[in-house]
């Protein structure tokens, strides 16, 4: 059972999608999806993208109180998708991310909302993402962890990513934009005027290997953790 969900929540759901017999999911899809789904070659592919988007259409599904195969999406400008307005009375926004084999889905209402997950690994040309990327504070934090220098790397790529995703506007709005100060929470020390001043960066529980992060337009921020393999 789901605790209380009030104006300050963000509910975190984490997702495995090595889920085997994953066909069984199929059917929570729509049909676009469906057709989406035949278009994957390979099939890890295909079971990622089905158990990912069903899992979503389950979660949502608790909240909304409606089918999971009969939730409708819009899609805005940029492709960031929401919940079509007659499905949502009480203004549930949500984002979804992945990486590898997981995903993570955050959940909020009336609120904009960005999320994002990264595999750490190794990522060819780092200096050079650095350099176009990152300012002279973030290059130094980064380089200051050595060996940990991956990690440092996406734990504010992460941010700048949900960042992103939060406003919906993708690799549109450029990731040289903002700049992240690394804490016991991160937090935004540049960004745009246009940008707003509300965004505000968390740094989430993810399992080993993997780094997430929350960007939502309001500091009051109460966030619970959520095992999809519960409920789906």
């Amino acid at each position: 059972m789901l605790p209380e969900f009030g104006q300050h929540s963000v509910h975190v759901w984490h997702l495995r999608l090595d889920q085997q017999p994953w066909q069984q999911h199929i059917a929570l899809l729509s049909q676009q999806q469906r057709q989406r789904l035949e278009s994957f070659r390979g099939e890890d592919l295909r079971r990622r993208y089905c158990v990912c988007h069903a899992g979503l259409r389950t979660v949502l599904s608790l909240y909304l109180g409606i089918d999971p195969q009969a939730i409708e999406f819009d899609v805005g400008e940029q492709g960031k998708p929401s919940i079509a307005e007659g499905d949502n009375p009480s203004g549930l926004t949500f984002n979804i991310s992945h990486s590898g084999e997981r995903a993570i889905f955050a959940i909020a209402s009336r609120r904009a909302i960005g999320i994002d997950l990264e595999a750490v690994r190794n990522v060819s040309h780092l200096d050079g993402i650095l350099k176009r990327y990152f300012c002279e504070d973030e290059r130094i934090y980064c380089n200051s962890l050595g060996q940990d220098r991956l990690i440092a790397f996406f734990r504010l790529w992460t941010c700048k990513e949900a960042l992103s995703k939060a406003m919906g506007l993708g690799l549109q709005m450029g990731l040289d934009k903002c700049a992240v100060c690394w804490g016991d929470q991160p937090y935004f020390t540049q960004l745009p005027e246009a940008y707003g001043v509300n965004w505000r960066p968390f740094s989430l529980e993810a399992a080993p290997g993997w780094i997430a992060a929350l960007v939502i337009d309001d500091s009051l921020c109460q966030i619970d953790y959520f095992d999809c393999a519960a409920f789906f």
